[in-house]
């Protein structure tokens, strides 16, 4: 049973520590309500990049927030809670944080700020981030080959 714990712990995306600093579960949804609530509070989100921006002090990445799995991964689904923004003052690779892949954080919510979502207004939660995960895409991994069991026999 160790063992199984072991592994699973490993299999997460983000370390034990980072994980047992959180101390909020809700969505970006439910900051977006009364933003200043929330702030200082410690998040486990992630989702889809949207699109990342190196500016001259610090870098935006703008994420989807969609349901997260057992281990910390988004989930490929259509349900989503909202969008929010991870603003770190180092750079954060547009090469390495890629429009469309699937991030996971944790991070403290430290500011709300309205910015548009083509031409409406949109409260973005703004997250700066203790740590981050972007998740290579999933490979297919069904067999590419067939195992055959029993006897064949010609009449």
């Amino acid at each position: 049973m160790i063992f199984l714990a072991g592994i699973l712990s490993c299999a997460h995306g983000l370390s034990r520590n980072a994980r047992s600093l959180v101390d909020f579960e809700g969505t970006a949804l439910d900051v977006q309500e009364s933003p200043k609530e929330f702030m200082d509070r410690v998040v486990l989100w992630g989702g889809r990049i949207i699109e990342t921006r190196a500016l001259e002090d610090h870098t935006d990445v703008l994420v989807l927030q969609q349901p997260l799995g057992w281990d910390g991964r988004p989930l490929a689904s259509d349900e989503y809670f909202g969008r929010f923004i991870i603003r770190s003052p180092h750079l954060l690779d547009p090469a390495v944080f890629k429009d469309g892949l699937m991030v996971s954080i944790v991070g403290t919510l430290m500011d709300a700020e309205v910015s548009n979502v083509g031409e409406r207004e949109y409260m973005y939660p703004v997250i700066e981030p203790k740590e981050v995960k972007v998740w290579k895409p999933k490979q297919d991994v069904t067999p590419m080959f067939h195992f055959g069991f029993g006897f064949g026999s010609r009449f």
